[in-house]
């Protein structure tokens, strides 16, 4: 889209180049849209949202499909680009290092669901309490036998900066259970917003390190 041309990672990605290390060697080359199921990838209880790719492309070629013109198509594909002929085999090889940046991977929406379980155990009567974001009552158990008792209520969540204040995701900063039905979301900026930081943030600039590439962009986070 245009809005995701206009982005300096997709103008310049070149200048967020970055080769302090041999075993890390970051070297963007363009700007990619994925697809929904690749933009965000969940896993169990994690969630993957693609920021950078390296990617090696391999084609191997045998006997006539090996020569000067398959070469210079290899070398044509991409600077990073490298042919290698294994005469014994009567093989050869293109490998292409692809490195890109994903389009706008700040415009994702993320939804939360959070909940929690507490041990009130006392020395006699043994219970657990449990609810979630999304719903207004909680449940109180004995353990074993986990005899529940379901108590209305409501559960506030409130997201904070971390110096406390309150921060809004998604266009409030204190969801109520019936707001967070659906999952308490914004989009990933807004999330990262309320952290304090954006995807072009120096790591550095929060833990230094002479290793780290320069941008959150690059290095990615958790």
């Amino acid at each position: 889209s245009s809005s995701s041309s206009s982005r300096s990672h997709c103008r310049r990605p070149g200048s967020y180049g970055h080769a302090a290390h041999p075993d890390f060697q970051f070297r963007p080359e363009s700007c990619r849209q994925l697809t929904q199921h690749e933009a965000c990838i969940e896993t169990g209880r994690s969630l993957f949202v693609p920021t950078f790719v390296q990617a090696n492309s391999t084609w191997q070629g045998t006997g006539l499909s090996c020569g000067p013109q398959v070469e210079e198509w290899c070398k044509n594909r991409s600077a990073t680009a490298d042919y290698a002929v294994d005469a014994s085999a009567g093989t050869c090889y293109c490998v292409v290092n692809q490195q890109y940046f994903m389009a706008n991977p700040e415009a994702q929406r993320l939804l939360v669901i959070h909940g929690y379980e507490v041990d009130t155990t006392g020395a006699t009567n043994p219970r657990l309490v449990r609810s979630s974001s999304a719903n207004s009552a909680h449940t109180e158990g004995t353990m074993p036998s986990d005899v529940k008792v379901i108590t209305q209520g409501q559960l506030i969540t409130r997201i904070q900066s971390p110096n406390g204040e309150p921060c809004k995701v998604g266009g409030r900063s204190d969801w109520s259970d019936a707001e967070a039905r659906a999952g308490i979301g914004g989009a990933l900026s807004e999330w990262l917003a309320c952290a304090g930081v954006t995807l072009d943030t120096e790591p550095q600039s929060i833990s230094p390190a002479a290793a780290f590439p320069p941008h959150l962009r690059t290095m990615g986070l958790t």
